[in-house]
């Protein structure tokens, strides 16, 4: 469920209803992260089959910033949420989506994970919706940078209670 405005600047807003955050529960954060170009940074404390993310980098981004979730016990087999400087998209998964930041822009990314579903909300102006081929019980979430390191301003993660 998605919440839609088109205010008078004329760019559409696209956010999460904003009703799924009473499903949110035992929340976890972090402030003033730095995640080295070409290292990663795991969130472990971060379990659950259906869970809800945001998190804000810092300008400048590096190349590359975003997220490896969603992969087996060995690694293997995951996806990934990238979006990066001087990048024209958002990418999520295999789906490319346009998203061009502003000079000096923040990313701001809400990362919604059920089981094998996964919907990205970007700076309210895009949405991504991606089905990974695997159930997980846990979504094994990874913080990543290349081309230069990504300051998390803020992390925030939230385990979801069912809405039945």
């Amino acid at each position: 469920p998605r919440e839609l405005e088109l205010p008078e600047d004329g760019v559409l807003r696209i956010r999460p209803l904003r009703e799924l955050k009473k499903l949110r529960e035992g929340e976890q954060s972090w402030t003033g992260l730095t995640v080295k170009g070409g290292a990663e940074y795991a969130l472990d404390s971060v379990r659950g089959d259906a869970v809800e993310l945001e998190i804000t980098f810092a300008a400048p981004l590096p190349e590359e910033c975003g997220l490896h979730l969603l992969a087996g016990a060995d690694g293997e087999a995951g996806m990934s949420v990238i979006a990066g400087a001087n990048r024209t998209t958002l990418q999520v998964g295999d789906i490319p989506a346009p998203l061009e930041l502003k000079d000096n822009e923040d990313l701001v990314l809400r990362i919604f994970i059920d089981k094998n579903l996964v919907e990205v909300f970007a700076n309210d102006r895009q949405a991504v919706a991606f089905a990974h081929e695997q159930i997980r019980d846990n979504p094994n979430l990874r913080v990543f940078s290349k081309g230069g390191d990504a300051v998390i301003e803020s992390l925030k993660a939230w385990k979801m209670k069912t809405i039945y």
